[in-house]
């Protein structure tokens, strides 16, 4: 599989923005934005903007960019479905692109929140942008991620929230690139230009952070509001949610966690995730209305991570093809490929307990299954009196109790 480099950038109002020289690592291009340069960089752009972009009420610079701005949302009208007016925005802020001569970047519309642009007053809740964010970049580039060598983010043209919450968005993009992919680690780049002041007119991108990612970090508790909804009329919506939850996103947290490969191998054949069920009930739940944009419901940011690194863990998990009986060996490879990327304790615990079972698998047999909290994370989840081993195979003696286990147990802090 070839390896990627995949480019995150965040824009607030490039109406204001003016044309600069932009110098970085030996190469320079006189534009209006960072992302012309960067761009060259990366085999693909993605582009957060918020759904305010549209709503400016003022004159745009007598720049490219206040000139590519006016020419794509001139005539914008914040009118019909939520939906609509984001398929809307996304479309002419890739025509905005294309005018400057920036190709084959993939636009994300996210939630603003109060009144930017001086007309529209936008009603969400900041949390929702995490949220919508990881949502809509996953479900885009969720392939991508598998093969990813380096990840990018551009906070030179962010604006209030943009820069700290996308941080956290891509962060949490690349635990999932981990987990779905076979690269051992990613490198990651922050960029950011300096000050382009009206006095100067050569500017320097730099490098403000970088770092080699090589585990997976991921929030272990069992989230007991995973959404808000105003009014009854989403509270089927909020229901199922709240089952996914509960039965298929938290369980598959808690065996990449804790650990427990096996169970995880169990509930790769039995759960189902749709993302994009979920982002589409928020976009469906979101109106538009005399001047305000509304949204009813909001999901936990922390829910809505753990759903996208499930959904990554499920696929992975899926292709070793195990379901309710695992080889030894291939719980082996699960160990070295996924389980020594989240704790280096955990790989060492699985390790030993693959060793015992290979040597003494007749130790491994049927018996009164009570899952106990300290023998299960000492061993893995290979709990004896709840394992059976046959022929290098391994399974669960009872799995209706090792699932309403793991369902409740949260990480040992």
């Amino acid at each position: 599989m070839e390896e990627k480099k995949i480019l995150f950038s965040t824009w607030g109002m490039p109406a204001q923005w003016k044309d600069i020289t932009y110098t970085y690592d030996e190469m320079s291009v006189h534009a209006c934005t960072t992302l012309k340069l960067l761009s060259k960089k990366y085999d693909r752009v993605i582009l957060f903007v918020l759904d305010s972009i549209a709503d400016f009420n003022g004159v745009s610079n007598s720049s490219q960019c206040g000139t590519c701005y006016s020419q794509s949302f001139k005539d914008f009208i914040y009118s019909g479905s939520y939906s609509d007016v984001i398929s809307s925005i996304e479309e002419r802020t890739k025509k905005m692109l294309a005018c400057l001569g920036i190709e084959d970047a993939e636009v994300i519309v996210l939630p603003a929140k109060g009144k930017p642009g001086g007309r529209m007053q936008f009603n969400g809740d900041v949390k929702d942008y995490l949220s919508i964010a990881l949502l809509s970049s996953y479900i885009r580039i969720k392939e991508d991620l598998r093969s990813a060598s380096q990840i990018g983010l551009d906070i030179t043209h962010g604006i209030n929230f943009l820069p700290t919450l996308t941080f956290q968005a891509v962060m949490t993009l690349m635990y999932a690139a981990l987990i779905s992919g076979n690269n051992e680690k990613i490198w990651f780049k922050v960029y950011n230009s300096d000050p382009a002041t009206p006095l100067v007119n050569n500017v320097a991108i730099n490098v403000m952070y970088e770092r080699e990612v090589s585990h997976i970090c991921v929030e272990g508790k069992n989230v007991e509001r995973a959404i808000r909804t105003k009014g009854e009329k989403f509270s089927d919506l909020s229901r199922h949610f709240n089952m996914v939850y509960s039965n298929e996103v938290y369980p598959l947290i808690s065996t990449l966690l804790n650990p427990f490969p096996l169970a995880a191998a169990k509930l790769s054949s039995i759960s189902k995730i749709d993302v994009q069920w979920m982002l589409n009930g928020w976009i469906e739940s979101s109106s538009i209305d005399l001047g305000s944009v509304f949204h009813d419901i909001h999901y936990d940011p922390v829910a809505i991570e753990q759903a996208v690194i499930a959904d990554a863990f499920l696929n992975r998990m899926r292709e070793f093809n195990c379901g309710d009986c695992c080889d030894i060996n291939l719980i082996d490879k699960i160990t070295k490929e996924i389980y020594k990327k989240v704790s280096l304790e955990n790989y060492y615990i699985l390790e030993q307990e693959i060793s015992d079972i290979r040597r003494k698998a007749s130790d491994y047999q049927c018996g009164p299954c009570k899952p106990n909290k300290r023998i299960m994370v000492a061993h893995g989840g290979f709990q004896k009196e709840c394992v059976e081993v046959q022929n290098d195979h391994v399974k669960y003696c009872n799995w209706d109790k090792i699932f309403e286990f793991i369902k409740t147990f949260e990480r040992p802090r």
